[in-house]
């Protein structure tokens, strides 16, 4: 199945406001993460401080809320060397792209990363949203701790339909209940540059996350529905 993505159209337009949250995590802990409303960055000389000796693996991530107030994420992770000015600059100035007075509209946000990502991600080419490799479903801020299942990725010859999906995900409880934090399904992006953007498959009901299998399918699917081939 091709890999070559399109944005939704759909899912773009539903996302109207500048994110409520932006967050830096090392090593994908994310439950560790520093968190900053995007209106009180810290200084160059501070983010520094947060970053020093931690530059091999930092990602940034911004926290939205849609339309319909689901939780949405986009997410990129730099790798370099202990010490590397270019992380310390791309994550400095990807963290002021979340700010309300730049901003326009999400795909005009990712314009702008794109235009701060270090030359060696490019390529010659767009670095963002070109080639999915895979689609998950796990917990948001607990990926390398809970329970995380693969629905789809680019050696696939199709989608999974609605019961397909399902089977994947039954054996995995904390998909289908949990009060730690909302599942989502995730988008990734490997190359150039690691990246990927996530949407809530659930809904909160007192206080566990529900997977929503209907919202779970039509997120899946709507991944796809302008991809080209």
């Amino acid at each position: 199945m091709t890999t070559a993505f399109v944005f939704p159209e759909a899912l773009s337009n539903s996302i109207d406001k500048p994110p409520f949250r932006v967050q830096i995590a090392f090593k994908a802990d994310w439950m560790a993460a520093v968190r900053f409303d995007p209106e009180e960055l810290p200084s160059r000389e501070e983010l520094r401080q947060t970053l020093a000796g931690k530059e091999s693996d930092v990602a940034v991530e911004f926290c939205f809320r849609t339309r319909d107030g689901s939780n949405f994420f986009f997410g990129l992770r730099f790798a370099g060397e202990t010490g590397d000015p270019d992380i310390l600059d791309a994550v400095d100035h990807a963290l002021w792209c979340g700010k309300s007075e730049s901003w326009s509209c999400f795909p005009d946000m990712l314009d702008r990363i794109e235009r701060i990502i270090p030359p060696r991600y490019r390529q010659k080419r767009s670095a963002l949203c070109r080639e999915i490799e895979c689609v998950e479903i796990g917990i948001t801020d607990w990926w390398r701790r809970g329970d995380v299942v693969e629905v789809w990725n680019c050696q696939s010859a199709a989608l999974p339909n609605r019961e397909h999906l399902e089977r994947l995900i039954a054996p995995f409880s904390s998909l289908h209940e949990n009060t730690i934090k909302f599942v989502c399904l995730e988008s990734n992006f490997v190359f150039p540059l690691h990246h990927w953007f996530g949407i809530e498959i659930s809904a909160l009901q007192g206080d566990r996350n529900v997977l929503q299998m209907p919202v779970a399918y039509d997120r899946l699917v709507e991944n796809f529905s302008s991809t080209p081939g």
